[in-house]
């Protein structure tokens, strides 16, 4: 009962909230609200199957959840589904067709950004080039095509780039293998306002609103630099991109005014390991006579994350890696408090709340931790049975535990094989941490950045230095003019054939149908009071205390 009149208050008050990707502006969450333990048949409110697939996250404004998906073997339908945060039913939908129809697989993002929701819409952004806003109650207030007004996308992986929201402006980072951009668009009529050239680079990284010196800035985390921008102009204020590599999936995330971390991943096979290990730091941007200078504050060469981005919370940062190690510093100094396993490979970003951090494993196995210094197991929960919902049907994929219990899941498998994980974390680095790795925490002063640097000549994420030079200039006035049209190029070494099922071409590596679809996976999250909402590619799982 007390939770029923919990959730009522927020219905009938102030709107509970988390507007955007990783709940920048989101309300203030009791954690006492959400539960610590959950399991298949415990505190599990409502489950939402979905018209499509996706792996983009929840976001929430008062009543509603809205969430997005695409559906068909060629991307055909984009779709922006509202869901009452109360019972879980569908309120209402919105589907458009793809503005670029491109063969659905594993190997790319399916619906992966996040929408945004502010008090006038909800703003959606699709990786097919559909950008659209929709009211709270489900009207179309404008679309446009990017794909027609800037180019055909051109990528290998597809796009997963969430936007943000500042102001009346509607921001989205377009990296690709063709024209790159940073675009601004008019919340109420998606009028661009400003669009910024960028350097070609492929990326998942989606840009994020920080304080930098009193002021708000979009800092774009991406593929070989971190750049600043005025988010009214679109004006470039600094770039940095020494010895920067592998920035390809996580988003900067605030430690304080100025000063935020930064991720590197190194890859599905560790193709980028060396440079990622030199890009999981903490930046400290300053504004020095007139002019913002970006330094290293300090740098990790251990802690390196797979899809998630590292989270600070009250003085300290962590930072978890593809077989389930939490690394924990000091944010202030980047001093390592712990190294230890926790849980398996995690793709949606850990969530801090109160004394609790909650960290959500892509095999439906959540693990909560004690948030401090001491490092303590609080609760390990499964969303899901694996032997009644399936496995991640990717090669190699699957639930990491075999029951519903969530137990065993640490260890990356079943068996507890703690030097073993999907993506091949070499087995060092895995047993130091499973009983404490020593710190190798690496200074801003550090002489072996000119080395690294040096022998960086053939990395691939290194944009050329002309991006800061390009983009000086500022923002364009922007006149939407269509460029080329016509099928992106396929990568070397691709052979076309035709799929079996359709006879459309695809490339070697792919699917012909959604079958090879990285799912059930949890890939995001969204909180408010009462509610913890959790998103796997087809179905939307609230996470309530239940009364029995």
């Amino acid at each position: 009962m007390i939770q029923s009149l919990l959730l009522i208050a927020v219905l009938v008050g102030d709107p509970a909230v988390w507007p955007t990707f990783l709940g920048r502006g989101a309300s203030t969450v009791d954690a006492a609200s959400i539960p610590l333990k959950w399991s298949p048949t415990e505190n599990i409110a409502w489950k939402a199957k979905l018209p499509g697939k996706g792996q983009s996250s929840p976001v929430i404004w008062g009543d509603k959840v809205f969430v997005t998906c695409i559906e068909g073997s060629m991307k055909d339908t984009c779709h922006i589904v509202a869901i009452s945060l109360s019972d879980g039913k569908e309120v209402w939908r919105q589907s458009l067709p793809s503005a670029q129809p491109v063969r659905s697989t594993y190997t790319q993002s399916r619906s992966a950004p996040t929408p945004a929701v502010d008090q006038n819409g909800v703003y959606a952004f699709f990786e097919t080039g559909n950008v659209v806003a929709c009211s709270h109650d489900g009207k179309l207030k404008w679309q446009r095509d990017l794909t027609e007004d800037y180019g055909l996308f051109e990528s290998t992986i597809g796009l997963a780039s969430s936007p943000t929201v500042y102001q009346d402006t509607m921001i989205l980072l377009i990296d690709h293998e063709g024209p790159s951009y940073l675009l601004g668009l008019d919340t109420a009529t998606g009028e661009a306002k400003w669009k910024t050239d960028r350097t070609s680079r492929s990326s998942y990284a989606s840009p994020t609103l920080l304080q930098i010196a009193g002021k708000t800035q979009v800092v774009c985390s991406s593929s070989g630099s971190v750049d600043g921008f005025d988010p009214a102009t679109g004006e470039l204020l600094w770039t940095f991109e020494e010895s920067v590599g592998g920035n390809k999936t996580g988003a900067p995330m605030p430690i304080a005014d100025g000063v935020f971390t930064i991720s590197g991943t190194p890859g599905m096979h560790n193709e980028r390991e060396a440079e990622a290990r030199n890009t999981n730091l903490a930046l400290k941007v300053e504004l020095v006579d007139g002019s913002y200078v970006p330094k290293v504050l300090w740098r990790t060469t251990e802690a390196m994350p797979s899809h998630n981005s590292p989270m600070s919370n009250d003085g300290l940062s962590y930072w978890v890696s593809k077989a389930g190690i939490v690394y924990c510093y000091n944010s202030a100094t980047g001093e390592q408090i712990y190294a230890k396993r926790a849980c398996g490979t995690c793709w949606a970003t850990p969530v801090a709340l109160g004394n609790r951090i909650y960290l959500f494993g892509k095999d439906g196995a959540t693990v909560v931790i004690a948030a401090g210094q001491e490092f303590n197991i609080l609760s390990e929960n499964m969303l899901w049975n694996p032997d009644e919902v399936g496995r991640d049907s990717r090669p190699g994929g699957g639930s990491m535990s075999g029951s519903g219990s969530g137990r065993g899941s640490r260890g990356g498998h079943a068996s507890g094989d703690q030097n073993s994980n999907e993506h091949g974390e070499h087995s060092a680095t895995t047993n130091d941490a499973t009983q404490g790795v020593s710190s190798k925490t690496v200074a801003a002063t550090d002489n072996s950045t000119k080395q690294e640097t040096a022998s960086r000549s053939t990395a691939t994420d290194k944009p050329a230095t002309q991006a800061k030079n390009d983009a000086q200039s500022g923002a364009d006035s922007v006149s939407a003019q269509p460029t080329r049209r016509g099928r992106p190029e396929r990568s070397e070494g691709t052979t076309e054939k035709a799929d079996s099922t359709t006879g459309q071409p695809t490339t070697d590596g792919s699917s012909g149908s959604d079958a090879r679809f990285a799912d059930p996976v949890q890939y995001g999250v969204a909180i408010v009071n009462g509610s913890l909402i959790i998103r796997t590619g087809e179905v939307v799982y609230c996470v309530r205390n239940v009364q029995p």
